[in-house]
């Protein structure tokens, strides 16, 4: 089983936010009927998922003991997944 591939964004419309690609195809989108602060927080954290999944499979992949310049890159990709999650530029 296989997602889309990311990077994924988030798209305001007037009365919803949509998940999509970069070329405009949309994933999903939350439905409240009005754009309220937590619908875009879900939409977030839902674009964010690919990010998510790529630096935790970073971390599992390095093993128990991974040199140093491996955990500055798996810090770095999950310091920047987080933000996405966020909303954060």
């Amino acid at each position: 089983m296989s997602h889309t591939p990311g990077p994924w964004n988030v798209v305001k419309h007037s009365q919803w936010y949509a998940v999509g690609l970069p070329e405009g195809r949309h994933i999903c989108r939350t439905y409240q009927q009005s754009t309220t602060a937590q619908e875009l927080a879900n939409a977030h954290i839902i674009a964010a998922a690919p990010d998510l999944l790529a630096a935790c499979r970073a971390v599992v992949s390095a093993g128990e003991w991974p040199a140093p310049q491996l955990i500055l890159q798996m810090y770095q990709m999950a310091k920047d997944a987080i933000a996405k999650a966020e909303g954060k530029p």
